[in-house]
């Protein structure tokens, strides 16, 4: 009899309990159940941050209404709230990641998002729209909140690049990447 014979012609280790999983799949079930209850959980703290700022939100209801591209008017609290529900996961529940590192980097991408995005959403007249119209603004001596947000978001990516770590093409390559999604995700508050 083989080895693989032994074991019930499963492909679990040698010695395992019959119905063992294969190798590399017994370890895949446990971070599987646990992504899943760290999703389960980000999901709740979003939800119960959305009910919290529609009961009270920052500013005013006024504040956080605009109109997108169909001329409806839509609320932009949810983006905060799911930001929020991101962060918070992140930092009590870090071992999801591969480094405390990475994790403390991630919350840092996060929290800088939410902050600048905040700020653009209550203090910005919305005059000035999309990465053209915020450094065309500035170009002419301007600085709108959309800018300050767009320099935010470079900073917090370039210090959560500088967290993870690495020569300085994987720090440059982390940052541009951290900033550009962040920018990427502000796209959808107007058009879903």
């Amino acid at each position: 009899m083989t080895r693989r014979g032994a074991a019930g012609g499963s492909g679990a280790p040698p010695g395992a309990p019959p119905g063992a999983l294969p190798g590399a799949l017994s370890g895949a079930l446990p971070g599987a159940l646990s992504a899943a209850v760290a999703g389960f959980a980000a999901g709740g703290v979003a939800r119960a941050a959305y009910a919290a700022l529609r009961r009270h939100p920052p500013g005013g209801e006024k504040a956080w209404t605009r109109t997108n591209h169909r001329g409806e008017a839509v609320t932009l609290l949810e983006g905060p709230a799911v930001a929020m529900g991101a962060v918070v996961i992140q930092a009590i529940y870090p071992e999801r990641t591969v480094a405390p590192r990475t994790a403390r980097a991630l919350a840092l991408a996060g929290a800088g998002a939410v902050g600048f995005g905040i700020y653009d959403d209550l203090a910005g007249s919305g005059k000035r729209r999309g990465l053209r119209g915020h450094l065309g603004a500035l170009a002419r001596g301007e600085v709108t909140t959309g800018a300050v947000k767009l320099g935010g978001l470079a900073a917090t990516g370039l210090a959560s690049g500088l967290l993870i770590g690495g020569d300085p093409s994987d720090v440059a390559i982390n940052a541009g990447l951290i900033a550009g999604g962040a920018n990427l995700l502000n796209l959808f508050d107007l058009r879903p």
